[in-house]
């Protein structure tokens, strides 16, 4: 019996060794089971941007949501910035100055907790080309759905920087709804 023992416990630790040998000892994690800050920081931008307007409409509006959806806290918001400038036109970042955007959100995000206003979803809606502009040029428009005050109609101006890949050019916000559209025909 004693011998059986031996003999099992010697085949664990070789299984455990080839394992570890053949995922160079890293734990492998199913990137869709993690939620919240931890998979925001998990975009890697820098090797995987987003490939098309749609997409970088999603990244973002996934910081928004985390952002402005009652979840982050004090001490993630300045990471969480230096992430989404990831997703900016350089035009727009010369002109935004990192500090004074992660003073804005962080004012912004106090501001919604106090009033108890939440970002609860994000509808985006799909891009539109202007006909002159060779595909380097789109405006994407989203929807978010306020707890309170009425809903956020927000169009974004994106360009396709140096004929490589989508950055956000600028946004502008309203609290009217998008003409449809039937209601562009007339």
């Amino acid at each position: 019996m004693k011998k059986n023992g031996t003999i099992l416990v010697g085949v664990s630790l070789i299984v455990v060794v080839i394992i570890i040998f053949y995922t160079n000892g890293k734990v492998k994690t199913n990137p869709q089971a993690i939620k919240g800050y931890d998979s925001l920081m998990l975009y890697d931008f820098e090797n995987d941007s987003p490939q098309n307007p749609t997409d970088l409409i999603i990244k973002n509006n996934s910081i928004i949501k985390y952002l402005f959806g009652d979840e982050v806290i004090e001490q993630e918001i300045e990471k969480i910035i230096v992430l989404e400038r990831n997703l900016f036109a350089q035009d727009l970042i010369d002109i935004n100055s990192e500090t004074v955007q992660i003073q804005n959100v962080s004012d912004q995000v106090n501001l919604n907790k106090e009033n108890e206003v939440k970002i609860s979803d994000i509808e985006v809606y799909p891009p539109e080309y202007p006909e002159q502009n060779n595909n380097s040029i789109c405006i994407v428009r989203t929807k978010h759905y306020m707890t309170k005050g009425g809903n956020v109609y927000r169009t974004y101006t994106l360009i396709k920087e140096n004929n490589m890949n989508w950055k956000i050019y600028n946004w502008a916000d309203s609290s009217k709804d998008f003409p449809t559209v039937e209601a562009l025909k007339k």
